[in-house]
């Protein structure tokens, strides 16, 4: 059958209706979201390399504070609060949240003492004492070491 404009006609193709297309796009921003929030931007792995990335980060500008103003400065973590935070009586404070599976466990060279919340004091000459940070997120644990002496910060990832 023909219409006058020279198209064929059948009563069944009509398309897609408004229904169907927000039905379709419903369920595809459903699985983006899952992705986002569980796909590979969200590993274990980068979690703790994020979080060791902002301990060294922060206390390599605590030190710094510390040798430039000649007073001691403080290192907090928090793994209640999922926070580390800078502290110096010269400077406002410096702080970063760390990712919410991250637990802090703070190993101490000389008494094996573990605690989830811990201080590091950087004094005014740069030296520190000698710490060993353990974070862990699901099966994975990286550590992170503090020379006293030189204040070199080191993180690697323990299997």
């Amino acid at each position: 059958m023909r219409k006058a404009s020279g198209r064929s006609f059948c009563e069944h193709e009509r398309g897609f209706t408004l229904l169907e297309i927000l039905i379709v796009l419903f369920i595809l921003g459903l699985t983006t979201l899952l992705l986002v929030q569980r796909g590979p931007f969200r590993s274990p792995h980068a979690d703790l390399a994020a979080a060791a990335g902002s301990f060294v980060r922060l206390a390599r500008a605590g030190r710094e504070i510390a040798l430039s103003s000649g007073r001691p400065v403080h290192i907090r973590m928090s793994g209640e609060q999922h926070r580390i935070e800078v502290s110096s009586p010269v400077m406002a404070m410096l702080h970063d949240r760390l990712p919410a599976c991250i637990r802090v466990v703070e190993v101490t060279v000389r008494d094996g003492e573990a605690s989830p919340d811990f201080l590091i004091q950087l004094d005014g000459n740069g030296l520190a004492d000698k710490r060993l940070v353990r974070l862990l997120c699901e099966n994975s644990q990286m550590v992170v070491s503090l020379d006293p002496l030189t204040g070199r910060l080191e993180a690697h990832e323990v299997r």
